[in-house]
């Protein structure tokens, strides 16, 4: 069996998922990191080429040199979009002040999350400084300064309300993809095989 291996993952994933201190989100996350481009693309059309995916975005906070982190940043230059990524697997983990937060970040534009890593590197210990200038040479001389930010949350249908979103549909802020909706997705790439296996298993399926 070609995919076996996958299979058995999933079965453990699925099995591990009624456990109350495991964390989906953390396992999931390589999944959606892999199929992200394809989601997009069944999102806002096949003319999004994505660039580059940078998963664990820092954010800094204000006030300090501490960071909040982004499940994902997706660079598509050619639309001259970044899109600010936060995957959710259990709505009660939904929170609307993170939300409030990636709203200030896009409203502050993406030299201000620039600037944020640049403080954050200044202070970083030199041993783990070199990550901090890989990905600043992604964003300073990969990306656009005036690239224009938008937000994606993929979180299930119930967490829309938990983000106290009354008509998503009407929200100019935030792009919403449920994982209801990954089930329905097509794939038609070299991957189609292994994206059928997933979004036929119950790892899509709401904690809550």
């Amino acid at each position: 069996m070609r995919n076996e291996f996958l299979q058995e993952m999933i079965n453990r994933l699925e099995l591990n998922q009624k456990f109350p201190k495991y964390q989906m989100e953390r396992r999931v996350d390589i999944l959606i990191n892999l199929f992200l481009p394809d989601i997009i693309h069944w999102k806002f059309g096949k003319d999004y080429k994505v660039d580059f995916i940078i998963p664990e975005l820092p954010i800094k906070k204000e006030g300090n040199n501490l960071s909040t982190n982004l499940d994902y940043f997706v660079i598509c230059n050619s639309k001259n979009k970044g899109f600010l990524v936060e995957l959710k697997t259990d709505a009660n983990s939904c929170r609307p002040e993170q939300m409030h937060q990636y709203v200030k970040v896009k409203n502050d534009r993406f030299k201000a999350i620039i600037e944020g890593i640049q403080d954050i590197k200044k202070v970083t210990k030199k041993p783990y400084r070199k990550k901090y200038k890989d990905l600043l040479d992604i964003l300073e001389n990969e990306v656009n300064r005036e690239i224009q930010l938008e937000i994606i949350y993929i979180l299930p249908e119930s967490g829309i309300t938990k983000l106290q979103i009354k008509n998503p549909e009407s929200n100019q802020n935030i792009h919403f993809i449920t994982l209801e909706s990954l089930k329905a997705m097509e794939y038609t790439d070299h991957l189609q095989e292994e994206w059928d296996l997933i979004r036929q298993s119950k790892l899509f399926q709401p904690e809550n």
